[in-house]
């Protein structure tokens, strides 16, 4: 059997791309996958789509990146792969030591790392611009030295000018999101928004809660939010922004918790703001509500507009402004026929077009053509 390792830093190790999808249908084509990561909250051993490495390294980012980065390096060696899956940019590093002995390297372009980092707070405003420029050079330079990279986006694929690239969009897998067996009609549902995601400034996530907490008393509306706070302090601004009474606070969720929080819902926000960042981003959350069939407030940006527009799925608004938010919300929740025939034109849309089955199909083509079948 052929062993492969995908490693991150940064990613928690049931991350839904890297082990949830990638690694799923690695094991599932038939290869020995290994999963290196830096999470502090799984114990290594056997799990269902991978064999959990999880390697302790300093939290703070310039320990992360050069300490973190050479013990994921000792650890990934000691698998003994015949392929390394590279998640993060801080890891590029290690890439030429991984290919000592001729394994192969494939680098997995999540983001648009030139455009993300003119987004970073932790990179001061006067430098962003020259950052992102240095990238921009530095980083198509670097991937078209491995063996091949895994583009989430076109816009992505295309910095990686002169890489062998390979396209896998963050697609949902079908089966994972379809309503729960003892889910209730979606007419009967309560009216609960979801949102499930990271919970950040950025994400829109002040301007649910002010839009959610601005709908008339009479519509007994809650806030369900699955995720974690980005930073853990953002948690006291979003509670001072709704009652509580109208916000449901969920913590971090498993696929299992994603599909009954969605089975159970309304409506699914996701209203990240005009970022370079985001704004040519396909966000997993999106087709993850239209699998489940859920209807969809969205932030108005060009991309999403088409998406959304073309399965006639869900409504758009301006992401910083609370009462737009509130008029789209309100809308869905006002009339549940004509919101449940956007949720099953969503669903319809992924069955057709955007699901996991032909990325995972890609993704194994590559691994076959790199180092042949499992």
């Amino acid at each position: 059997m052929t062993r492969v390792a995908h490693l991150t830093s940064v990613h928690p190790a049931f991350d839904t791309r890297i082990y949830h999808r990638e690694c799923r249908a690695l094991t599932e084509a038939g290869y020995d996958v290994v999963l290196v990561c830096a999470d502090p909250a799984v114990t290594s051993g056997r799990y269902a789509f991978a064999n959990v490495r999880s390697v302790p390294i300093p939290r703070r980012r310039i320990g992360r990146a050069f300490v973190g980065g050479w013990r994921i390096l000792r650890v990934a060696r000691s698998s003994r792969a015949k392929l390394y899956h590279l998640h993060d940019p801080e890891l590029l590093m290690i890439a030429p030591f991984l290919a000592f002995g001729g394994a192969r390297v494939v680098y997995d372009a999540h983001e648009d790392l030139v455009e993300q980092v003119l987004g970073k707070g932790w990179i001061p405003a006067r430098l962003r611009s020259t950052v992102s420029k240095v990238a921009s050079w530095i980083l198509p330079a670097v991937t078209s030295r491995l063996d091949a990279v895994v583009a989430v986006t076109p816009d992505v694929a295309a910095r990686h000018r002169g890489s062998h690239v390979t396209m896998v969009r963050n697609y949902p897998i079908l089966s994972e999101l379809e309503p729960a067996a003892d889910a209730a009609p979606y007419v009967d549902r309560p009216p609960r928004v979801a949102y499930v995601g990271g919970i950040g400034l950025s994400r829109g996530c002040l301007e649910m809660a002010r839009a959610v907490a601005s709908l008339p008393a009479t519509i007994p509306v809650e806030l369900a939010m699955g995720g974690w706070f980005a930073p853990p302090s953002f948690e006291a601004e979003i509670r001072s922004a709704i009652p509580a009474e109208r916000l449901a606070l969920l913590g971090t969720l498993d696929r299992d918790g994603v599909q009954q929080l969605l089975s159970s819902s309304r409506v699914g926000l996701i209203l990240d703001h005009p970022t370079p960042a985001y704004l040519r981003s396909f966000p997993v959350k999106m087709f993850e509500y239209m699998a489940a069939g859920v209807p969809i407030v969205a932030s108005d940006f060009p991309l999403w507009k088409e998406i959304i527009g073309e399965a006639g799925c869900g409504l758009l608004a301006d992401p910083r402004d609370p009462e737009q938010i509130a008029d789209a919300i309100q809308t869905l929740l006002s009339d549940p026929v004509a919101a449940r025939a956007m949720g099953q034109r969503g669903r319809e849309a992924v069955v057709e077009r955007f699901n996991w089955v032909p990325e995972a199909a890609a993704l194994v083509a590559l691994y076959a053509k790199l180092v042949g079948g499992p």
